[in-house]
C-alpha cells in the first residue's frame, strides 16, 4: 500500500513539473493567458467516469469494470491559480468469483472529499489541472435484501485538460488514480489484500464557471 502512494504522489509531481516547463516554454507566445483577477468563480463540473479496477487486492482480481458518475466543485484561493474543492464520485462493479469476497455479486463504491489543484493556462481557452485529494469511501454491499458496508480513507491524485468554448462553459477530460485503504477485520495475512482498493478512472464531462 506504501509502494502505491508512493507511486500516486510520483505521478502527481512528474505532471506539475512537465505543465510548468510546458507552460515556460510559452513565455514568448502570444497566445498566453495572464492570471486575471476577474476570472476566479465557482467551478461545477459534472460528468460521467470510466472505472477500472487495479492492484493486487480484492479490487483488481475481483471486479469488473464499470462506469460511474462524478460531480466536482471548486473555487480559486484568492487571487492565485490554485483551487480547492469537493469532489464525489460513484461507481457499481459486478463480482467475478463470489467464493472469493463472499455471497454477494455487485458491489457499489463510492467517496467524497476534498482537494487542491492548480490552474495551468497554457492557452486562451486550454487549461491543465492537476490536483490530489483526501476523502471518504464506502463499499456497499446486499445480501438476500440485507446490506452491509465497508469504509475507510481514500486518497487520489487527478489530471485533467478542459477547453472552453465561452467563458462559462467548457469540457473536461481526466484521469484519476484512487487508492482506498478500509477499515475492515480480516486476518493479518490478509490485511493487505482486503483492505485496500485500487481504481483508475477517466472522466468526461462538462464544467460550468459561474
Amino acid at each position: 500500500m506504501k509502494f502505491f502512494t508512493k507511486q500516486l504522489l510520483l505521478a502527481f509531481i512528474l505532471i506539475s513539473v512537465n505543465l510548468v516547463s510546458g507552460q515556460e516554454g510559452d513565455e514568448s507566445s502570444e497566445n498566453k493567458f495572464d492570471f486575471a483577477q476577474d476570472d476566479h468563480y465557482l467551478n461545477i463540473k459534472i460528468g460521467g467516469d470510466y472505472v477500472q479496477p487495479i492492484g493486487n487486492t480484492f479490487t483488481g482480481d475481483n471486479l469488473k469494470s464499470s462506469g460511474g458518475f462524478n460531480l466536482e466543485l471548486s473555487f480559486n484561493l484568492f487571487e492565485t491559480p490554485v483551487l480547492l474543492g469537493a469532489r464525489f464520485s460513484s461507481s457499481s462493479h459486478d463480482i467475478i468469483d463470489q467464493s472469493l469476497v463472499g455471497n454477494y455479486d455487485e458491489t457499489f463504491n463510492s467517496f467524497i472529499g476534498g482537494f487542491a489543484g492548480y490552474q495551468f493556462f497554457s492557452r486562451q481557452k486550454l487549461r491543465l489541472t492537476p490536483s490530489i485529494g483526501i476523502g471518504h469511501v464506502t463499499y456497499r454491499q446486499s445480501i438476500n435484501s440485507n446490506s452491509f458496508r465497508d469504509s475507510g480513507t481514500t486518497f487520489w491524485v487527478n489530471g485533467e485538460v478542459s477547453y472552453n468554448f465561452v467563458k462559462w462553459f467548457a469540457v473536461y477530460g481526466n484521469v484519476t488514480l484512487q487508492n482506498d485503504y478500509l477499515k475492515m477485520d480480516v486476518p493479518a495475512e490478509l490485511e493487505d489484500y482486503f483492505k485496500s482498493g485500487h481504481f483508475v478512472r477517466l472522466g468526461l464531462g462538462v464544467k460550468f464557471v459561474l
